[in-house]
Parts: structure tokens; sequence; C-alpha cells
């Protein structure tokens, strides 16, 4: 099925076919995992989410609209699916940090954001690196760390995530500079405090 269009597979899927369905999951789980995980820091609830998100796509295959791409439809499903889920983390570690004995394990880093100075990197080894940008990433605002994920990490162009997040490209721009300025400050702030 690898020459199979997504939209074709979503036609079988709107039909019931499983076999579809399962090309769907095997063609995109691994790019909704990283993004979903880009957005959370959590993997466990990425992965949840990465389920929600097929299960939708399962339950709702007949309202589909062919003459969109597939992708878009995905991580418009994602961005609901992981808002609510990130919501949900969050006031659980807020509960965790009042009661110390439930904290759960550090979390995993995540890989580098594209554009850091060069000078940073340097400075920084690559696990303080991972886990400065994941930090940094966990501040920013819900909105403009999904611009941002969906920029550099998933390759979309503003105009892709202006469809997905229901903003108008100038919106998605001032989110990715404000979100990349806030990068770069938390950045600065880390190679300040360890040199």
């Amino acid at each position: 099925m690898e020459q199979v269009t997504d939209e074709l597979l979503m036609t079988r899927v709107a039909k019931g076919d499983f076999q579809a369905f399962e090309a769907l999951v095997q063609r995109h789980s691994a790019s909704l995992y990283r993004f979903a995980f880009r957005l959370i820091g959590q993997e466990d609830e990425a992965q949840e989410v990465v389920q929600e998100i097929f299960l939708r796509v399962w339950r709702h295959a007949k309202k589909y609209d062919a003459s969109r791409p597939l992708d878009t439809w995905l991580y418009t499903i994602g961005r609901r699916v992981a808002l609510n889920a990130d919501r949900s983390a969050k006031a659980r570690r807020s509960h965790e940090m009042e009661a110390p004995h439930l904290r759960t394990q550090e979390q995993p880093a995540i890989e580098d954001v594209a554009d850091m100075r060069p000078a940073a990197e340097e400075r920084l080894s690559s696990r303080e690196r991972e886990e400065a940008v994941r930090r940094a990433l966990a501040e920013l605002a819900p909105r403009q760390r999904m611009a941002l994920v969906l920029h550099h990490y998933e390759d979309f162009s503003y105009r892709q995530i202006a469809e997905v997040m229901g903003v108008s490209v100038s919106s998605v721009e001032s989110l990715i500079f404000r979100a990349r300025r806030r990068l770069s400050q938390a950045l600065r702030e880390v190679l300040g405090e360890s040199g």
C-alpha cells in the first residue's frame, strides 16, 4: 500500500477498511508521536495522544475532506488532543510538586532546535543543550510551542500551520517569532548560569 495516497486510504477507512487504517497508522504514527512528545514532553502522554488521534480518525473518517491534505487534518486533530493532554499533564505535575513522593522520573530530553547559535552549542554539552531546549519549549505558551514545533520539526509551511491552528498566517509568523525569541533568551540564561 506504499504507492496508495493518504486520501485514497482515507476513502477506504471511511468505508470501514481496517487494513487501510493500519496503513495510515503505520505511515503517520511516528511523526505524530514526535509532534505530541515535543508539545507535552512526556512519553506516555504522547503515546496516548497518538492513540486518541487515530481513534478519532477511525470514528470520523467520513468527515474527512479528501480535497485537503491528510497531514493538515491529522495535525488539526492532534493539536486539540495534545492541548487537552498538556493541560492535564500540567495539572498532574502541579499536584506532584505539592506531593514530592508522587514525582515521576525525569522527562526524556528532546533534540535540539535547528536555529540555535553555534557558539551556544559549543558551550553546552549535548545533554545540557537538549535539557535547556526541552525546558525552554515547556515554558513557551502552548500556541507558540505548537507553531514552532510544526514549523521546525514537522516542516510545515506558515500557511499549513495557520490552517492546523485555525489562525492567520501573520499570527503564525508572530507566534514563531516570539517563540524563537523566548528560546534564545532561555538559552542565554542557561549559558549565563553555567559559564
